[in-house]
């Protein structure tokens, strides 16, 4: 980095930062940020714990919600692509009993 100015030096040591902070919340959660505060000898308040905590279940809860809508659309999925077989099968050979099928 020899030949930069210092404002720019700043600014990338800046940036690192932050790109660590980001990697650092999305894969561990906004506690993590408490950790590194508690490994730099700074003791987080009380209103800090609780606010990140809350993130953290906000979070968690949220993807939760998104795991179960995302499975709830893969069976519908699956079903709606079942029953189309069927309808096509009905048109090409005409109205059949097979056990387990619609139809």
């Amino acid at each position: 980095m020899e030949g930069l100015s210092k404002g720019f030096r700043m600014w990338t040591l800046i940036t690192q930062i932050a790109a660590h902070d980001a990697a650092m919340i999305f894969n561990d959660g906004q506690m993590s940020r408490l950790k590194v505060l508690r490994r730099l000898g700074k003791k987080p308040g009380a209103n800090a714990v609780s606010a990140h905590f809350k993130a953290d279940l906000s979070r968690i809860k949220q993807s939760e919600k998104r795991f179960k809508n995302n499975t709830i659309e893969a069976r519908r999925a699956k079903r709606r692509e079942r029953l189309r077989k069927v309808m096509a099968n009905k048109k090409k050979e005409g109205v059949v009993y097979v056990p387990g099928l619609l139809g």
